[in-house]
């Protein structure tokens, strides 16, 4: 009897014994297990994010004010800062709407960024700027100094060699010249005409117009308005007819020919013109002389940098004269001064007179009958670097408008009958900056 109860003690406490081991020990070492497999993962998820923070690489290019993702991963911008030069501090928080940039993917600092969140205004306001952070996602920030661009400039300027010069062709002869709608060209003329009786000169006084020319690969006329090119039918020049090709020497080179805009479907050429009336109660008038001045402006069409030495721009105009009396064509008479302007700032300008000769050529087929064709040859030099009045420009370096002003003045006249005067532009190109094409 004795025998069996020990036997059932035994039996109770091993019982007990492999209870405890269920309801304590195993659940402690799974619980051990789960808290050593969740630290497993999360050093893992850890490590990961660690890696993807690290592999986050913004490039920033200072001369194009451009930032490229150079990681393999996409990089989200959830912040930004502005620091300016007198301490204020601008902060843009774009959680909601952040801006992603994929793996190998540029965006421009001041277009896709600063314009577009309202941290700056234009691009003159880069200059009150000190740095600009870029905060991602994952926690980086990126420091960007926007005036890197002038400190990487000058160092280029030491320690590189001079680049050769640019140069190019004739540009009115180009395809890009008209393909590419960013160069507006503006005209602007005057003209007047003085005398003793009855006369008339038109068009009298200042005045705008716009600038022709022909396509001869699409057979095809395309004004300027000062913007874009956009094409028009012959119909709608007054005085253009299929035997006018826009070639009024018959060279194979179609000039810029000024026109005026008389409605928005109607242009007719530009001419300065000179009438003399015959009463038979009065004398006749005579024009003694006339005063003209016609101004084109190639817009944002010359790009200067810091280490612009000499600029040297070549042209020719053919001046086409009609008239009975009509023999006031000379280079002793005409004048042509050569403006660069800085494009964003009409304030910085140089200018310089250019160097002209003039030559008789041979009329077109085109040209009326009784018209004379002279060629007004020049160029126009500008030592930058060796001149002081000149150096404004590569301390403002930037995009730059070309600006002729040929100015025409005869004051000896007799004309007793009548004349036409026609200023075209044929050639160009520069030699030492660049073209923006």
């Amino acid at each position: 009897m004795r025998f069996n109860k020990k036997a059932q003690a035994e039996i109770i406490g091993a019982i007990l014994a492999v209870s405890i081991l269920f309801l304590i020990i195993i659940p402690l070492l799974y619980t051990y297990s789960g808290a050593i497999t969740s630290m497993s993962r999360t050093y893992v998820n850890r490590s990961a994010f660690e890696i993807e923070k690290r592999s986050e690489n913004i490039r920033f290019n200072p001369l194009n004010l451009t930032i490229t993702n150079d990681s393999p991963l996409k990089i989200t911008i959830i912040r930004v800062w502005v620091i300016l030069n007198n301490g204020d501090v601008r902060i843009k928080d774009i959680t909601q709407t952040p801006i992603i940039i994929e793996p190998h993917t540029t965006l421009n600092l001041t277009e896709d960024i600063l314009k577009p969140l309202g941290l700056i205004q234009n691009d003159e306001d880069l200059e009150n700027i000190d740095n600009v952070i870029l905060v991602t996602r994952r926690g980086n920030t990126f420091t960007i100094n926007p005036h890197e661009r002038e400190e990487l400039t000058n160092i280029i300027t030491e320690i590189i060699e001079p680049q050769p010069p640019f140069t190019s062709e004739n540009l009115l002869g180009e395809k890009e010249f008209i393909n590419k709608a960013t160069h507006g060209i503006n005209l602007t003329y005057y003209f007047a005409c003085t005398g003793t009786g009855s006369f008339t000169c038109e068009p009298q006084g200042l005045g705008t117009g716009y600038v022709l020319q022909y396509d001869p690969a699409t057979e095809t006329w395309y004004v300027n308005n000062g913007v874009e090119w956009f094409s028009v039918s012959e119909s709608q020049i007054e005085d253009i007819t299929s035997d006018t090709d826009g070639d009024a020497d018959n060279n194979g080179v179609y000039e810029l020919i000024p026109i005026l805009k008389e409605d928005d479907n109607a242009f007719k050429l530009l001419k300065f013109l000179g009438y003399v009336h015959y009463f038979f109660e009065v004398p006749a008038g005579t024009i003694n002389g006339i005063s003209v001045q016609q101004n084109l402006t190639f817009n944002r069409l010359i790009r200067i940098r810091q280490n612009t030495d000499t600029i040297t721009i070549y042209f020719k105009f053919i001046i086409v004269s009609g008239g009975l009396e009509m023999n006031i064509l000379s280079s002793s008479d005409i004048s042509i001064n050569v403006l660069l302007r800085k494009s964003d700032d009409s304030t910085i300008i140089i200018s310089n007179k250019a160097y002209i000769q003039s030559t008789p050529m041979e009329l077109s087929p085109s040209i009326e009958f009784g018209s004379k064709l002279v060629l007004i040859e020049g160029y126009v030099v500008f030592p930058i670097k060796s001149f002081t009045s000149y150096s404004i420009v590569t301390e403002n370096p930037g995009d730059y408008d070309l600006i002729f002003i040929y100015t025409q003045e005869e004051n000896d006249l007799s004309l007793k009958t009548s004349f036409e005067l026609s200023i075209y532009l044929e050639y160009l190109a520069v030699v030492g900056a660049e073209i923006n094409y």
